[in-house]
């Protein structure tokens, strides 16, 4: 078969997670997939969480079968997208220690409890809701200050691949709408609506828009990937 380009894609869902190898013209060479595992979190009535340690483990081993069977691919890029609403927390150590998927309702109890909706509205489109990612920060500062002050830096599930691949932090603008901290018309974060749920601007990465190379593989995830030189992610 005739060498040809290609790229890596990661797709985390609500359900499952897949890992593909498609061409440069779209056709997809190999896709592996797999459920999640999410825990319940007994501490909230409708809480739900994930290991990113565990689910990278999970999602680099799909990497690995999907490349192993498309030899003839070069790879000439690796990109990541994943369900919306959904956080992964990152503590000082620059180490992923908790993911919030998006059918993670924490921040329930909590709603009522918000003020300045209209502003919220006007800023993000939406009315603040257990849904959306600031409010699963409102619950967990609530009811786990411990682990609140582990929290360095947050980022979305496809922007934790990203970073796991790159080691450099970022937000994809889309994901970021999604977390009621983000000024969709100024296209940027909010110090007010940071205020307002009383998250710190500080913790939010910078926001790199879809199809930006955000780094390059490092080494030691290429190694992890089986993969013999650096790619762009």
């Amino acid at each position: 078969m005739a060498e040809q380009k290609g790229y890596l894609v990661f797709d985390i869902g609500t359900g499952n997670a897949r890992v593909a190898v498609v061409t440069a013209g779209g056709e997809v060479t190999a896709l592996e997939r797999e459920d999640i595992e999410y825990v319940t979190d007994p501490i909230y009535p409708d809480g739900r969480y994930f290991s990113p340690e565990g689910l990278w483990t999970q999602i680099s081993a799909m990497a690995r079968k999907a490349i192993a069977k498309s030899p003839h691919i070069t790879l000439i890029g690796i990109t990541s997208t994943s369900q919306r609403q959904g956080i992964v927390l990152i503590n000082k150590d620059k180490k992923a220690f908790l993911g919030l998927p998006n059918i993670d309702n924490r921040g329930r109890e909590w709603e009522g409890g918000i003020e300045a909706e209209e502003e919220v509205h006007q800023q993000t489109g939406r009315l603040p809701s257990a849904l959306f990612s600031a409010m699963k920060l409102v619950g967990l500062k609530a009811r786990q200050p411990s682990l609140w002050k582990e929290v360095k830096c947050i980022t979305s599930v496809s922007d934790w691949v990203t970073f796991e691949l790159s080691g450099i932090l970022s937000y994809e603008p889309s994901q970021a709408a999604e977390t009621l901290l983000f000024d969709v018309r100024k296209k940027a974060w909010s110090e007010k609506l940071c205020n307002i749920f009383g998250v710190p601007s500080a913790i939010l990465p910078s926001l790199v828009r879809s199809g930006t190379v955000v780094g390059m593989l490092t080494f030691k995830k290429a190694a992890v990937l089986g993969l013999s030189e650096r790619v762009p992610v």
